[in-house]
């Protein structure tokens, strides 16, 4: 009896263990071991070289040595010119204008690497406040892969010129290459910025705002670099830093403007995708459900309920323009027998049409409109925490659930935005095509799509005390314009008191933070919300048949979107 109960607390004890690492993967930071203080390494010295006297006709010939290595570097015959040069250095070792001269020959031979660095040093000798030798050595280091040197030897050149940009940047991609170096880069480049007349400064105190996602000061610094940029590169980082603290207002136009004045821009396609969200969108959307009937002769009758799309004020209209089933090569328009204060159209099947495989075709136009700070209004569906909670894919007793609840509780800040990095942090996705339950998701973080992002939110908003529901529609993307997918979109509205239902994409704030944060774009069709009763394509089945008939009926459906001008 004792082994047993030991046997049992043992199981308990390792079911915690297993528990606390599937949620402990949703606070993993990339973050640690950023802020390492620099310490440069000491530069290396050489001693001067004694002043030794020669006669003039050496003087000369080592004059003449020097003429010729000239000549030679003038024909790109670099090598010769060493040659020449580290005879006359050998002769007269105190001579600077040899040595310079030997230095610009090596920096132009492959594979003298360490002899180039060797001629920079005595360089410093000769002239220890000119901040070149020293860069120089650095850049050579740089292409040698050592990366600690370098930083060492651009250090020093940045404390004879410190506000020189180009030492600036160079000792930064030093930093950067040997990694963890964060808070230095950034201290470096706060303390610069003021005096860059480039703007590329700015730029890459932006960068790393961005990565620290510390937008405002992102924003800032590009504003201040794409005042300098003639290229374009700020501009477009500007766009995207704006684009993903959600500060959407105007954005459409400065897209526009930036997108006029550098068509040539690698960025250039980022930036008209962020355009056609925030722009009015008008679609061609083709649904095709497919119906497929297992013993389907034996079918009674048939009648379909089909949830149409809804026209959401301040963000999509939509007009159905053609409905027609499809079967055996048979295509017959639909007629719906609307009934008054009906949730769904009904469809009756005539039995000449019915078969293994019945598909019904709906086109609609639908015009989108950008909306931020989205709030929709909906007295209808339910804001009762257990009448929404007692979904069972919610899993709302799971016990990893519970740990991740109590975890992201216990974080300081705000709730939901912490589930919301959290999510980022513990998924990744991967289309399924399956609506799986929360506690599957414990188990399968890699593997999880838009519906399993959503469903996690929703259990924890809920679990906090937030009604919160799940939004099915689709998300309008350049890969699938003018192409049949199956993929459809889900994300969440969470409701607050005095504001109604808030939007948020918890799959999309992964990449994109606060751009979908609150706020309904072009981009975004909004179908309805899933529930238990009706699937992603919004159709639900009624039939009679005999006892035993054995009929199963299954349905996929297929999406396929345009611009309406290209009809």
């Amino acid at each position: 009896m004792k082994r047993i109960i030991m046997l049992c607390l043992l199981i308990f004890s390792l079911s915690q263990v297993f528990a606390g690492e599937k949620t402990d993967a949703f606070f993993h930071s990339s973050d640690i071991g950023l802020n390492k203080k620099y310490e440069p390494l000491q530069i290396e010295k050489i001693e001067l070289f004694d002043e030794g006297e020669v006669d003039v006709q050496t003087y000369n010939e080592c004059v003449d040595l020097n003429r010729q290595a000239i000549e030679a570097m003038r024909n790109r015959n670099y090598e010769f010119a060493e040659k020449l040069l580290q005879k006359a250095c050998g002769i007269m070792p105190s001579e600077k204008t040899f040595w310079n001269n030997r230095l610009i020959a090596l920096n132009n031979i492959k594979n003298r690497e360490l002899d180039a660095i060797k001629a920079g040093l005595v360089m410093m000798n000769f002239e220890p406040d000119n901040y070149k030798y020293a860069y120089n050595i650095g850049i050579t280091y740089m292409n040698l892969k050592q990366y600690e040197k370098a930083a060492a030897y651009f250090y020093h050149s940045k404390s004879i010129e410190p506000k020189n940009p180009d030492i600036i940047l160079s000792f930064v991609k030093a930093l950067e290459s040997l990694g963890g170096y964060e808070e230095e880069i950034l201290s470096v480049l706060k303390e610069s910025v003021y005096t860059d007349n480039t703007g590329y400064l700015s730029y890459l105190l932006g960068l790393i705002y961005l990565d620290k996602k510390e937008y405002n000061h992102a924003i800032k610094a590009f504003d201040n670099a794409k005042n300098l940029d003639k290229k374009g590169f700020a501009h477009y980082a500007y766009i995207r830093a704006r684009f993903l603290a959600g500060k959407h207002e105007n954005l459409a136009f400065i897209c526009k403007e930036t997108i006029t004045a550098f068509p040539n821009d690698q960025n250039k396609i980022a930036a008209m995708k962020i355009f056609r969200s925030l722009t009015p969108g008008d679609y061609k959307f083709i649904e095709t459900i497919n119906i497929d009937i297992k013993n389907a002769s034996k079918l009674g009758d048939l009648e379909l309920f089909y949830r149409d799309i809804p026209n959401i004020e301040n963000h999509q209209k939509a007009e159905l323009i053609s409905a027609e089933l499809i079967s055996r090569g048979i295509v017959e328009p639909v007629l719906f027998a609307d009934e008054p204060g009906a949730e769904a159209k009904k469809i009756v099947v005539s039995r000449k049409m019915l078969s293994p495989r019945i598909q019904l075709k709906i086109v609609h136009r639908i015009k989108t409109v950008a909306t931020f700070n989205a709030r929709i209004e909906d007295v209808k569906f339910s804001k009762n925490i257990n009448d929404l909670s007692a979904d069972e894919r919610l899993s709302f007793n799971d016990k990893n659930l519970n740990r991740l609840y109590e975890r992201i509780g216990a974080q300081p800040g705000n709730y939901i935005q912490n589930a919301l990095i959290a999510i980022g942090r513990g998924l990744e996705y991967r289309e399924n095509g399956v609506e799986f339950p929360v506690e599957w998701i414990f188990s399968n973080r890699s593997i999880s799509d838009c519906t399993e992002y959503s469903m996690l939110l929703i259990a924890l908003a809920l679990k906090k005390g937030y009604p919160a529901r799940m939004a099915n529609g689709f998300l309008i993307t350049t890969d699938n314009l003018d192409k049949e997918t199956q993929i459809g979109h889900a994300w969440c509205e969470i409701y607050y008191d005095n504001k109604g239902w808030v939007p948020i994409d918890p799959t999309l704030f992964e990449k994109m933070d606060w751009a979908y944060f609150g706020n309904m774009l072009s981009d975004q069709i909004l179908f309805g919300y899933m529930d238990s009763q009706f699937n992603a394509s919004r159709l639900k089945a009624s039939y009679s048949t005999a006892k035993n008939s054995g009929v199963q009926i299954d349905m996929s459906n297929s999406y396929k979107i345009s611009d309406w001008s290209k009809r």
